[in-house]
């Protein structure tokens, strides 16, 4: 994150235990300019079957 100028400021962890699954929602501040290579830097280091979806907060009117 910090590679991209990014701040975390929220992270909330949840875990699925009879499904052996494990979630996490990161909040980020930040200008999300190269948000391929963000994400393909996430992926390159978080297990093989992780999803990792980026979602830019909507600007208000």
């Amino acid at each position: 994150m910090a590679a991209h100028q990014l701040n975390i400021i929220a992270m909330r962890e949840f875990v699925d235990e009879p499904n052996k699954a494990f979630f996490t929602r990161i909040a980020c501040i930040g200008i999300f300019e190269e948000t391929k290579k963000l994400k393909d830097k996430l992926l390159e280091n978080l297990p093989n079957n992780a999803k990792v979806d980026l979602i830019a907060k909507k600007k208000s009117k």
